[in-house]
């Protein structure tokens, strides 16, 4: 069970609007500097916002660094918006300080797409 910590504040990238990006493309990062992290794992409730003109399949991840390679991911969701909408997905994330999470296509697409990341700390 967790609850989030009174008094922290939420965790906000811009929101990224992008035309025919590709999959190196990031459009939405939240990263340590961010987070006001240091070394120790926290505990993060993260809500990604994905969507576009078309459908399309995304990618969640938490990183260390910010080289889109499968080196760098500790973690990886997918996630699959439809043709015209946006949806919010919500995930749970242990970060520790120097890791990031982004958001990014997984394959190629075409259209206009936009991102956004928010984060809350929890215990």
């Amino acid at each position: 069970m967790s609850y989030f910590v009174t008094g922290n504040p939420a965790y906000a990238s811009t929101a990224a609007l992008a035309t025919d990006p590709s999959t190196s493309a990031v459009l939405a990062k939240l990263d340590s500097t961010n987070f006001n992290s240091t070394a120790r794992d926290r505990q993060y409730v993260v809500y990604a916002y994905c969507g576009g003109s078309t459908g399309a399949v995304w990618a969640l991840e938490r990183a260390t660094s910010p080289n889109i390679n499968s080196t760098s991911i500790i973690e990886r969701i997918t996630l699959f918006t439809a043709s015209g909408q946006t949806s919010q997905f919500v995930a749970k994330f242990s970060l520790s300080g120097h890791e990031e999470v982004r958001v990014h296509h997984i394959s190629s697409v075409t259209g206009s797409f936009a991102a956004s990341l928010r984060a809350e700390e929890v215990v």
